[in-house]
């Protein structure tokens, strides 16, 4: 993993330069980045707070992982696993808009991508999309998140079209193209 740690190890940056990305505090390590730095810790908490798990300090990321995979069956494992996977791919994404795109350093935008992102990775998983009545705080959060996701975008939709003067073929072009688009 290229950390700011392993680029000053690589002599590819300098000592000054090796500062974690989004909390500035620590040298980045991998361990850092993902688990220990005040954003991260924040998106794993906010993470637990939504599934409706308990929380406390891993001690390593692995420990995490295990947490999440003793919950439940197997489908809801492997829901858990997508989340796990979805924060660690947010929080590096993060870091590297922060870095290269001279983003901010916002936990709440991380969360966000996480809960998007698991939507996104669920629908694609499924053969088909099934309604189940939820078990656990993931199918119901996962549910309600891709919910409130869609309902947003159609009240986004209704808002821009309020105050528009757009005609009833344009809003059916539209409409067509907004409900064939595949996620």
């Amino acid at each position: 993993m290229s950390t700011r740690m392993n680029l000053h190890r690589r002599r590819i940056i300098e000592v000054g330069e090796s500062t974690c990305v989004l909390c500035g505090d620590s040298i980045e390590t991998a361990v850092h980045l993902l688990l220990y730095c005040e954003v991260a810790l924040k998106v794993w908490k906010g993470v637990f707070h939504w599934l409706d798990l308990p929380f406390s300090l891993p001690h390593n990321m692995f420990s995490i992982i295990h947490c999440l995979i003793q919950v439940g069956g197997k489908v809801l494992r492997k829901g858990l696993c997508s989340i796990w996977q979805a924060v660690v791919w947010s929080l590096w994404r993060h870091g590297n808009a922060v870095l290269f795109e001279r983003g901010i350093s916002n936990h709440e935008t991380v969360l966000e991508v996480v809960k998007v992102s698991t939507w996104k990775w669920w629908l694609n998983q499924s053969k088909s999309l099934q309604f189940v009545v939820p078990s656990s705080g993931l199918l119901y959060a996962v549910l309600l998140s891709g919910l409130l996701f869609v309902v947003s975008l159609v009240l986004a939709f209704l808002f821009w079209v309020s105050s528009c003067n757009v005609s009833v073929v344009a809003l059916l072009v539209l409409a067509h193209y907004f409900f064939s688009y595949k996620v």
